[in-house]
């Protein structure tokens, strides 16, 4: 992300742009230059006690492009700030089109948004922001009217093949974070650190919205997308530790009466997201688990919604790259629940974390029955 930032530097000359594209292209092609994902495929030690990888498993890890720390900065090569749309988005509080005309690619989007906030355009990061914040509900809004049409067959099959193979949880360069900081960057309005309700900037769709109530709307929309489980150790550690992160940083919010209908709204539209949302009712076999998210929702939802919290925790509390392959198993028990996915590639190393992250919820959704 700092790499992208350098290359994003709306001061950047042509010339120095291409200075620095060649010492990247150069650090880039050495071999010891360090992966993005930090997955090295073959090299791995099979520490899960998976079955062996077939042959075109292997010749597929080994065909895939090699993406080191550098790509992304050097892929930048050919964004720029001349765009009319990108120009007045950032240069007024007025126009308020989403940003989806401009950038379709969400983390590329918010690269801009920290190229901005790390060059010293505080403002403009801010109203890019809140732009791409509408470009996500109106795809959101999409989403759920695809989801519409197709509710009935998916709900009979139970399955689906519609996921994100690119998460912005744990993703290289922190799309959520990003967006989540500039927004509460703009709440701090004292030295203290206490945040504050600032109303979004006039021109805004909805007058009354403040931009801590932005940050936490793309918090939980970014946490509930539904993704598919990135390969590799380093990269599912990501997902996890970024996951973390950024409820570490929604706890640190009070959550008073607009926070709490924002929180509402979120989660009643996660629920109904269909596969798209990672709370959805049929999910993609291989999605990332919302164990951790969930345990934080249900605390937060609980005093106020007991109901959507419960409905919420429970819908949950699945794990179907589990479920779906017990049949693949030991039959002769049916109640062993293995602890690998023989057939799955790529592994799962967290799966031992995940499994009691499964477990918290479930006690603490127990525990606050009682």
């Amino acid at each position: 992300a700092l790499w992208v930032c350098i290359i994003l530097n709306p001061h950047c000359k042509l010339e120095e742009k291409s200075c620095w594209l060649q010492q990247l292209q150069k650090w880039n092609d050495l071999d010891v230059c360090p992966l993005e994902d930090g997955n090295y495929g073959h090299e791995l030690p099979n520490i899960t006690n998976a079955l062996p990888q077939n042959a075109s498993h292997r010749s597929d890890s080994l065909s895939r492009p090699r993406r080191t720390v550098f790509t992304r900065a050097i892929e930048g090569r050919e964004l720029h700030w001349q765009d009319s749309h990108l120009q007045r988005i950032i240069s007024s509080d007025v126009y308020i089109a989403p940003a989806c005309q401009q950038e379709k690619h969400v983390p590329t989007a918010c690269a801009r948004v920290d190229a901005l906030r790390s060059h010293g355009y505080p403002k403009e990061a801010l109203r890019l922001t809140v732009a791409i914040i509408n470009t996500l509900r109106l795809q959101q809004q999409r989403q759920l009217e695809i989801y519409k049409h197709q509710k009935k067959e998916l709900l009979q099959r139970g399955t689906t093949t519609i996921t994100n193979l690119e998460g912005w949880v744990g993703h290289p360069l922190d799309p959520i974070g990003c967006l989540f900081l500039t927004l509460t960057e703009a709440c701090r309005l004292n030295d203290d650190g206490y945040l504050e309700h600032v109303p979004v900037a006039a021109g805004c769709p909805d007058s009354s919205e403040s931009y801590l109530s932005l940050a936490m709307e793309v918090a939980l929309m970014g946490m509930g997308q539904q993704r598919v489980m990135p390969e590799g150790l380093y990269a599912q550690d990501k997902v996890c530790r970024n996951e973390e992160q950024l409820l570490s940083r929604l706890q640190e919010l009070q959550l008073d009466d607009e926070l709490v209908q924002t929180l509402q709204k979120q989660c009643i539209l996660l629920l109904e997201g269909g596969p798209f949302s990672g709370l959805g009712e049929v999910i993609h076999r291989e999605s990332v688990p919302m164990h951790t998210f969930a345990k934080y929702l249900f605390s937060a939802l609980l005093p106020h919604d007991p109901d959507l919290s419960y409905k919420l925790a429970l819908r949950a509390m699945r794990l179907p790259v589990l479920e779906n392959s017990t049949s693949a198993g030991d039959t002769s028990h049916p109640h062993h629940m293995v602890s690998v996915v023989p057939s799955r590639y790529p592994r799962w190393f967290t799966l031992g974390h995940l499994e009691s992250q499964q477990c918290e919820l479930a006690s603490t959704m127990l525990t606050a029955a009682k």
